[in-house]
Formats: structure tokens, C-alpha cells, sequence
């Protein structure tokens, strides 16, 4: 059978989507469309469809043969495991409610106080260095990297070394093993954490698991439970938006009761890497007409789901007042992002912040000039221009 669509599509600009979903959500439901890597695959791309999957207990992330599972990228990240899926779905379940717990909003507030200094020592540091900057790297990047590994509990000595693992296991084609590296740092660290807790988030986990085995387990969430990257993209992306939507920009500033909207805006419109999200069917099924059998590949597009005009009026406009807005730009069920009521709160920061301490702040080159990470799977911008005027 040929496959004439190839995924994952490429964005023609940072804040765009690809013409083939927008046609795709109205000719089909599960598309059958061909990998990067060759291999077959169903796509969803309405919102309905995408939503009913990621609460499917009948997909997951394991594979009854993982070296012959079809894949979306050859990156790390996402290699398959061999599981038995009952048990996948139980232990995962198990080890994500301690996760989810501990990145919950109570507790992620705490970090308001030290999340806004850091902010501000960053705009600081941008103010004194001149009227020009790169946000992504000056900005996003050190702001996502500080709090998250903070939190963590990661020691200061290994945080270049967790960087470059995290980005590795991004990249297509990346560095064979890395994974299992991370993994079994991660373990290590806990297991010290287990003997010598502190006041971090990795202790307070550890604290609350039922046993040696679902530390292991944890270690699994790894690196994805310390994703300061997709932080970071999101941060960079969001600043976009506003600055490339100036007539919301300005609403945003006279009425700050519109930065919750704005955020929840963000997180629909500005989808780094088209948050592309790759599982595997654990048992036979029926889905929407497609017959899917265990260990099809299943991807489901988020950034499709949030320019379903069936559910959002207008999805093509940039909308900070949007209301309700029922995005799925942090995932949804067993698939929801834990990292969820951090990004929220780094967003609210970081848009009071910078357009407070950079009123005038304006994006260097046109938006249609930015170029998006190719180099990774989670995507993000290269670089993110800005100039703003000296006080």
C-alpha cells in the first residue's frame, strides 16, 4: 500500500501550521500516512479523535517488539519498550499520580517568589548588556533550566551533563544509548536522594513511591520529567505570539486580567514542533472505521486538534480573550502533561516581567524570517531577535 503523505509535516513558519492538516481534518479521520523513517502509521487530527485516543487505554508505549516497531523519528526519546500492556498501563499509572502530585498547582506556586526573582535578574542582565537580545538563549532557555533543576533537586556539578543528555535524546539519529545513560543517572540520583532526601521534588517523590521497583520506574519518566527544553520552547513561542500580534500585545498590557486567556491561548496557537504524539496500539481494535492491529503506530497531532474549527471560531487568529478555549496543548488524560501548572505559571512571569521591564520590546527581524529547530524533534525557534529602545 502506498503512503503518499510523510510525517511529521513541516511548518512553512514558526507560528503557521502545515496546509496538510488543515486538509486532512476535513477529507479523513485516521489518516494512513508514512513516517519520517519509512514505516506506516494512522494520524489523528481532529480534536475529537485526539482527544478520545489519548484517554484510550488501548494505546501506550509499549511494543511486542520494540526493534521492529515502527517509529515517527529515530530519536530517543520516543524508542518503544517491550511491556506487557496491563502492567505498562497500572504501573505508569501508579508512579504519574506521585508525578502529577508533585508538580500540582499548590506546590508549584511555592516557586512563585524565586521563579520571579530569576526572572527579573534575567531581564536585569539583558538591560545591562544593551538594547539587543536573543530570547531563546539569553532568556528562555537559562530562565526554564534554573527553576526546573532547582526544583528537581539536580546537583549544580551535573546539570551541563544533564542539558546535553536531554537535547541528545531529541535529536533524529542521535546518540545511540543516551537514553539508558539518562535513566540510569536518574536512578542513581535517587537512590542518593532515598538515603539523603532534601527539600527538592525528586525527594519528596521518592518519599511517597511503595518500593525500590517503582523508583526504577520513576527513573523511566526520565528525561522527559526534566524537560526545561519544551519549557523553554514554549516560553520563546509565547513571546512570539504577543510580539507578533501587536493589537493583542497591547490588550494583554492595558488589562491584565487577560494574561490567564493568554497563556491558555498560547498553549493552542504557538505549538512548538507541532507536538507531535507518538504511541502504540496494545491490542486489536476498531477505531473510527480503521482497523488497527497491535503495535500499529498511532499519532496523534495536537496542533491539528487546536485548529479544529469545529471546536475553536476562528483557529487561525491569535485570540488572548478566547474563552472557553478547550486546548489540548498540555495532552489530555492518561497522556496530560504533569508539567502543566509549571509552564502556566513561568508563562504569567514571564509576561507581566519582560513586558513591564522591556515596554518598547519589538522583534528584530519579521516572523516570517525566524527559523524553527529542525535539530530536534521537540522543536522550538533557533533564535528569537529583539531590540528595545534604552531608557
Amino acid at each position: 500500500m502506498e503512503h503518499p503523505r510523510v510525517i511529521p509535516f513541516s511548518c512553512p513558519e514558526p507560528l503557521a501550521e502545515p496546509a496538510e492538516l488543515a486538509e486532512l481534518r476535513e477529507t479523513e479521520g485516521l489518516a494512513r500516512v508514512r513516517t519520517s523513517t519509512g514505516h506506516p502509521a494512522w494520524l489523528a487530527t481532529r480534536y475529537d479523535d485526539v482527544r478520545s485516543l489519548c484517554a484510550d487505554r488501548r494505546i501506550g508505549k509499549s511494543h511486542p517488539d520494540p526493534a521492529r516497531a515502527p517509529r515517527l523519528w529515530n530519536a530517543e526519546l520516543f524508542a518503544p519498550e517491550r511491556r506487557e500492556p496491563e502492567k505498562e498501563l497500572d504501573e505508569r499509572r501508579r508512579v504519574r499520580a506521585v508525578v502529577m502530585s508533585t508538580f500540582g498547582r499548590q506546590r508549584i506556586e511555592g516557586l512563585r517568589p524565586s521563579a520571579t526573582e530569576t526572572c527579573e535578574d534575567l531581564l536585569s542582565g539583558l538591560v545591562a548588556r544593551g538594547t539587543t537580545a536573543d530570547l531563546v538563549a539569553e532568556f528562555a532557555e537559562p530562565f526554564a533550566t534554573d527553576l526546573l533543576f532547582d526544583y528537581l533537586g539536580i546537583p549544580l556539578t551535573d546539570r551541563e551533563a544533564v542539558r546535553a543528555g536531554i537535547i541528545a535524546v531529541r535529536k533524529p539519529g542521535g546518540s545511540s544509548g543516551m537514553r539508558a545513560q539518562m535513566r540510569s543517572y536518574f536512578h542513581d540520583l535517587m537512590q542518593e536522594k532515598s538515603r539523603n532526601p532534601g527539600a527538592d521534588a525528586l525527594s519528596e517523590m521518592i518519599s511517597r513511591l511503595a518500593s525500590p521497583t517503582d523508583i526504577t520506574l520513576l527513573s523511566g519518566f526520565f528525561p522527559a520529567l526534566a524537560e526545561y527544553d519544551t519549557i523553554a520552547n514554549r516560553i520563546g513561542y509565547g513571546l512570539l505570539a504577543l510580539l507578533a500580534h501587536p493589537g493583542q500585545l497591547a490588550a494583554v498590557r492595558r488589562d491584565g486580567s487577560l494574561v490567564p486567556s493568554a497563556i491558555e491561548e498560547i498553549m493552542r496557537f504557538a505549538v512548538p514542533g507541532g507536538s507531535w504524539l507518538p504511541r502504540y496500539a496494545l491490542v486489536d481494535f476498531t477505531f473510527q472505521g480503521a482497523d488497527i492491529r497491535r503495535g500499529d503506530l498511532i499519532v496523534c497531532s495536537a496542533q491539528s486538534a487546536n485548529r479544529d474549527s469545529g471546536v475553536f471560531a476562528d483557529p487561525d487568529t491569535f485570540d488572548a480573550a478566547r474563552t472557553p478555549n478547550p486546548h489540548l496543548g498540555f495532552g489530555h488524560g492518561k497522556f496530560y502533561c504533569p508539567g502543566a501548572p509549571l509552564s502556566r505559571m513561568m508563562l504569567e512571569i514571564v509576561i507581566v516581567a519582560v513586558f513591564r521591564r522591556l515596554p518598547n520590546l519589538r522583534l528584530a527581524v519579521p516572523p516570517t524570517e525566524l527559523l524553527v529547530d529542525t535539530g530536534k524533534v521537540t522543536g522550538g525557534l533557533v533564535a528569537l531577535p529583539v531590540s528595545w529602545d534604552a531608557n
